[in-house]
């Protein structure tokens, strides 16, 4: 039922609905089949509902997907953060290794912490 569309879906509901009101009509009381159109009515509503879940399914797997590539992404910064971090307490001498000061120092940092390739 998955693989039906919406129109088709919505077509069979209706067409189950106008069974319904046929047996309520040419069998009253209410008529007990295996395959009432009660039952297809609600298998409809089971296949619109499933659809539903699968689309939602698929955003959660993508924006799961996205918040992993973002926190490897922070992982890399931080880890270059600790980098810079490190130099500057062996004694600072700048990504290009020619010996900095404190303003390098703390441009380089920014620079790191925003992400900014060197």
């Amino acid at each position: 039922m998955s693989e039906l569309s919406n129109e088709k879906l919505t077509q069979i509901k209706r067409a189950a609905e106008d069974a319904i009101q046929a047996c309520n009509r040419l069998y009253q009381p209410f008529i007990d089949v295996v395959a009432h159109p009660l039952n297809i009515s609600s298998l409809v509503d089971m296949a619109k509902k499933s659809s539903g879940l699968s689309s939602e399914n698929y955003n959660l797997k993508a924006r799961f997907t996205q918040l992993e590539k973002e926190h490897a992404d922070l992982l890399e910064r931080l880890s270059r953060v600790m980098e810079c971090v490190a130099q500057a307490k062996d004694g600072y001498y700048g990504f290009s290794g020619e010996g900095g000061d404190t303003d390098n120092l703390t441009k380089d940092l920014e620079k790191a912490m925003r992400g900014a390739s060197e």
